[in-house]
């Protein structure tokens, strides 16, 4: 899902549980005012690392997946390109890593391309497999949030 945090009306109806709001309302009202570094919103229920990446060509970027976080990304400055394609459709590069909850895999020949700029959020489940930190051409690189909500919450 592509949402902008000033327009809550196109993403909202979607978004029922009330874990979405709690999310949504700390990166409206906190995230922007916080350094770089890890922020917990919940204990590691829902927890958000900030961080200043360099964005990078597409060739460098890595396919990522999760099982037991749902990763919702945000641009606070900046702007970077985040390719989508569902993750039954890749090929694993590693053995999934339990511990850090991701695997990596190799890129398809056709994705879907989100266009990430300040204020824009992407939220990818489990079954997302997402390139985030590809260069759009104009940001050397990008000031983001991660929110990495346990898909626990929702059971």
């Amino acid at each position: 899902m592509l949402g902008h945090i000033h327009t809550p009306e196109t993403y909202q109806p979607f978004l029922s549980h009330p874990v979405w709001k709690k999310v949504l309302d700390w990166l409206y009202t906190e995230a922007q005012k916080l350094a770089d570094g890890e922020y917990e919103i919940d204990g590691r229920n829902i927890y958000a690392p900030i961080s200043t990446v360099k964005t990078m060509p597409r060739q460098q970027a890595k396919y990522e997946a999760h099982r037991q976080y749902i990763d919702v990304h945000y641009c606070l400055e900046g702007g970077e390109i985040i390719e989508w394609t569902p993750v039954n459709q890749l090929t694993p590069t590693m053995e999934f890593d339990t511990a850090k909850d991701y695997c990596l895999y190799e890129s398809p020949k056709e994705a879907t391309s989100l266009v990430i700029t300040p204020g824009t959020f992407a939220i990818f489940f489990p079954a997302d497999a997402h390139m985030p930190k590809i260069s759009n051409g104009e940001h050397k690189q990008v000031r983001k949030v991660v929110v990495k909500i346990h898909i626990k919450i929702f059971r």
